[in-house]
């Protein structure tokens, strides 16, 4: 589990949307956005995902689903920058801080999208908010562009802890996780839950592999 805690400072007079404490509601559907006159949030890019950038110019948006299941977030837009989302949970009613969930650089390529656009799939529980954060990929980089936002409802969503970067599938990519976080303690990648990343993590990621 990664936490960002909630002490981080945010802007006084920041743009809605600019900071996580100024995240806007999100609906299902598609939302237009605009990141020109945002600054970057400063928060570090966390995860495994490639083409990740700097997240500049981030918005933030707040999404509470009304059920469980799997929700689907991307900004394929043709008009729009080069994109990348991360996902948290918020915690910071307690101010225990954000708890980073998954993360997605570049998405397969669509023709009916920009070149490089973003979409990621989390698993959900009703009730609880989440915090969707969209950047640009080079330094400054931000513009218009779309967030769409679908959700499948499911009574007990599938969740795979081999499935380390949450993108539904278990693969080289979440492999690649482990060997990279190994002897690691309180890591994402500990999904067997011995206290380190070792052999039985490993092994978890072979066993449920596809």
């Amino acid at each position: 589990m990664l936490i960002l805690p909630c002490a981080i400072a945010s802007p006084a007079l920041s743009l809605p949307g600019d900071d996580y404490e100024n995240a806007l509601p999100l609906l299902m559907g598609t939302t237009g956005f605009d990141t020109t006159a945002h600054a970057d949030s400063g928060l570090p890019v966390l995860g495994n995902c490639i083409y990740m950038g700097e997240m500049s110019r981030d918005i933030w948006y707040s999404f509470s689903p009304a059920v469980d299941g799997i929700a689907t977030a991307s900004t394929c837009d043709p008009d729009s920058f080069d994109t990348s989302i991360m996902v948290y949970e918020a915690n910071c009613g307690s101010c225990d801080g954000l708890e980073y969930i998954a993360c997605n650089g570049d998405a397969q390529p669509d023709s009916g999208c920009q070149v490089y656009h973003s979409q990621v799939d989390f698993i959900v529980s009703a009730g609880t908010e989440y915090l969707l954060r969209i950047g640009g990929y080079s330094v400054g980089e931000g513009g218009p562009g779309s967030l769409s936002m679908s959700l499948e409802p499911q009574e007990d969503p599938c969740n795979c802890p081999a499935d380390i970067n949450a993108d539904r599938a278990v693969n080289t990519d979440d492999l690649l996780s482990v060997i990279a976080r190994w002897s690691e303690t309180g890591s994402p990648a500990d999904i067997d839950c011995s206290g380190t990343v070792d052999l039985g993590d490993l092994l978890m990621v072979i066993a449920d592999w596809g």
